[in-house]
């Protein structure tokens, strides 16, 4: 039997508690959101050595503390939603690892998402304006202008998260199963049938 029909099942019996369905459901995606995390976290790329950012030095392995996750719960009237990924529900790593943010001593890593999407090519010089609403107008930069170079992207997050799939839907069912189980007082969904 695939994942899709049992989950099919299982959605299926939620529907006929009489409480508790969103509940399970939560702690279920919690679960298999926590295993997406742990499969990102093991597949991001951890530098050789320590080096210099604004005259702090930043010790390698700040990108795997910034990997979190984030749960929206479900409820009546909406579907519990998840994600995880760099700096995805986390605001701070410890100080050795990030840089300062607006001088309130919480740090991040703020190059997850390019080391993970990539960048197009950059170049010193264009400083975008707004005014008036939508009126945007770039300016350049007085004196040199000078190319910045491209980050590529490394498909860290997408093989980390893909890699780890299988195992979170195989523990949302089981969270399920149990938590329908413990419901019914021991009884199994195998037995009820």
């Amino acid at each position: 039997m695939d994942q899709e029909s049992i989950f099919a099942g299982l959605l299926v019996e939620l529907r006929h508690l009489e409480r508790g369905a969103n509940r399970i459901i939560n702690r279920a995606v919690k679960r298999g959101i926590g295993i997406v995390r742990d499969g990102i976290e093991a597949a991001a790329p951890i530098a050789q050595k320590s080096r210099r950012i604004r005259g702090r030095l930043i010790e390698p392995g700040g990108l795997k503390k910034s990997i979190g996750d984030r749960i929206r719960p479900a409820t009546t009237r909406r579907v519990a939603e998840a994600k995880a990924g760099p700096a995805v529900g986390k605001g701070t790593v410890p100080a050795k690892y990030g840089e300062p943010v607006n001088g309130r001593g919480k740090r991040v890593v703020q190059y997850g998402h390019f080391r993970a999407l990539g960048t197009a090519e950059r170049w010193t010089g264009k400083k975008r304006i707004t005014r008036k609403g939508a009126r945007v107008k770039l300016r350049m930069q007085v004196g040199k202008r000078l190319y910045r170079g491209r980050v590529t992207a490394r498909g860290w997050v997408v093989s980390g998260g893909g890699n780890a799939s299988a195992a979170a839907n195989q523990a949302v069912i089981n969270e399920i199963r149990e938590s329908i189980d413990k419901l019914r007082g021991g009884q199994t969904l195998a037995d009820a049938e």
